[in-house]
């Protein structure tokens, strides 16, 4: 957060971008593995659904980061 409060311009694009990476990144693991693991199977369902929905984000700022 420090990072963007402080960021103007380009340097701003890139540190959003690099933190929006790593939050799909990690949400994503974590869909994913209460989708296999979780202990509700409403909630793993969910789980599963929103996965899709995670990687396709994560896919777009893939894009954004010249991945």
């Amino acid at each position: 957060m420090q990072k963007l409060q402080n960021a103007q311009g380009e340097t701003f694009d890139k540190a959003y971008i690099e933190a929006q990476l790593v939050a799909h990144q990690e949400a994503l693991k974590l869909m994913q593995s209460y989708a296999q693991s979780g202990d509700s199977e409403p909630l793993k369902a969910h789980a599963t659904k929103a996965s899709a929905v995670v990687q396709r984000h994560l896919e777009h700022v893939q894009k954004l980061a010249g991945q």
